[in-house]
């Protein structure tokens, strides 16, 4: 087998996995938000569960200052299990990390509950506070099977962990009911839900690999090597991650009902989010490998990009053409009006950015270079905090596109960070060649506004998605030769 076809059949097998988990858990995350919107009584009720949730989701990017990240990269560089001792370090410095941030949570549960004048949100975040703590646990222990390449194992906590936060959520709707308790037990039942997730993913550590939670001799010299990789890492992801939960945070301020529809079209984009978010788990453990080889790099970085970019590109142009539609079937006709339309367009485009930078600087962090991931975040994340804040109070929906503009330009700053740190890639191969073909889908797609009915519907879609697999198999017999002639470039 050629080294394309090696290093293909490793990003399809092992994305796959990733995927279909990350699928899994963006389901019950979606059905979780498709129960709620169906079951609580009134749109503002549901905008105010969500504000709960976003508060506490903010509150978890705080966690683990990167040594999660440094944890997988460690792993992957090391093919005799030395750094499995590091295992021990990361678990008990992420649950110190986890204490903190659950005690300032504690301290300013108030306060939000002032902001948005909700007074049983402050006992939400206090019962609340828990999650976490012992998702800062949890997140070890994955980014643990990362560094292992045991991706089915990391999929399946991811699935089991987003499974058992959505049933607490379930319980505390069922057990508060639509009154003042209804947040007290939403906060109690998820962060029940992440202790049983932190105890079962402990016990699977240690009864799979036979990893030791001690502290390794010379912790101190090997926290202070992983705090140096690591949060570069976790500043960058922050700036990332704080803006969809600050977003709706802002417009909930506005609007809770408008929050309510925010949320929901990020529960829709989520789909596309998840794409390059398996990518990323793939890539970083991936590219550690070849680190100090660039010509294989180069091949690894190429091919990541093409896969990430076929499926992220094609699904974001069905997503494009149909919001109408795909809200109307999740929600309900209450949360599909024109707002939830337009919601789902400019943030499913700005996800489409986001890809670019995500995945470049988690490839980049795989040859242990990672200013590259911290400074092309800051520059999406400082236009969020502080330009939503000024257009959101004036129509919510401009939030939406805030986001999508901030990406464009991280995405021009992360290809300038990639050629200036050398990560080094055929930009036809990884980029261009995946819009031909996803714009020749879009383009299809669009004809359906020319005709009516079912029948004509369904064969539009199939003349498009043909289309587009015709187009990409013919480019993949290209690049898949055994001495393909794009290779001969190498890396610089």
């Amino acid at each position: 087998m050629n080294q394309v076809l090696s290093i293909r059949r490793y990003i399809i097998v092992n994305t796959s996995i990733v995927l279909l988990g990350l699928a899994v858990n963006q389901t019950i995350q979606t059905l979780g938000g498709v129960v709620m919107a169906r079951v609580l009584p009134n749109s503002t009720l549901f905008g105010e569960v969500n504000l709960l949730q976003q508060i506490l989701g903010m509150s978890g990017l705080f966690l683990n200052l990167g040594l999660n990240s440094a944890l997988t990269f460690q792993l992957s560089r090391s093919s005799d299990g030395a750094s499995d001792g590091n295992f021990g370090i990361t678990y008990y410095a992420s649950s110190v990390v986890g204490l903190a941030v659950a005690g300032i949570l504690i301290s300013l549960s108030g306060v939000f509950a002032r902001v948005y004048g909700v007074e049983p949100l402050k006992w939400g975040l206090v019962a609340g506070a828990g999650l976490v703590i012992f998702n800062s646990m949890v997140n070890v222990v994955i980014s643990f099977f990362a560094g292992k390449r045991d991706f089915t194992m990391q999929s399946t906590f991811m699935v089991v962990t987003t499974g058992l936060s959505i049933g607490g959520v379930l319980f505390g709707i069922w057990k508060g009911g639509s009154g003042d308790g209804l947040f007290l037990h939403l906060g109690l039942g998820m962060t029940a839900a992440a202790a049983l997730a932190a105890l079962a993913s402990g016990w699977m550590v240690r009864h799979r690999y036979h990893t030791t939670f001690k502290l390794a001799l010379g912790w101190k010299t090997e926290l202070s090597g992983m705090l140096r990789y690591g949060i570069p890492m976790w500043s960058g992801n922050l700036a990332k991650a704080f803006q969809q939960p600050f977003l709706v945070m802002v417009t909930g301020a506005v609007s809770v009902v408008a929050a309510g529809y925010l949320s929901n079209a990020l529960r829709v984009v989520g789909y596309l989010n998840i794409v390059t978010w398996a990518f990323n788990v793939t890539s970083l453990p991936f590219l550690a490998q070849t680190s100090k080889d660039p010509r294989q790099s180069y091949m690894r970085a190429t091919l990541g990009f093409r896969y990430n970019n076929l499926l992220l590109f094609s699904l974001t142009a069905i997503t494009c053409a149909f919001p109408h539609a795909i809200a109307l079937a999740l929600f309900g006709q209450r949360y599909a009006g024109a707002d939830a339309t337009q919601y789902i367009r400019v943030l499913g485009i700005g996800i489409l950015f986001s890809s670019v930078s995500r995945l470049g600087g988690t490839m980049m962090a795989g040859l242990g270079r990672t200013r590259a991931n911290f400074w092309t975040m800051v520059v999406s994340g400082v236009i969020v905090l502080v330009m939503a804040p000024l257009f959101v109070r004036h129509q919510p929906v401009l939030g939406a596109w805030i986001f999508t503009i901030g990406w464009g330009l991280s995405a021009v700053a992360t290809i300038f960070f990639c050629r200036l740190d050398g990560l080094w890639m055929n930009w036809r191969i990884a980029f261009i060649e995946p819009f031909e073909a996803s714009f020749l889908l879009l383009l299809v797609l669009m004809l359906r506004m020319l005709f009516h009915g079912p029948l004509l519907a369904l064969l539009i879609f199939t003349v498009a998605i043909v289309g587009f697999g015709v187009l990409t198999w013919r480019t993949e017999l290209r690049i898949s030769h055994v001495n393909p002639a794009w290779l001969k470039v190498g890396a610089k």
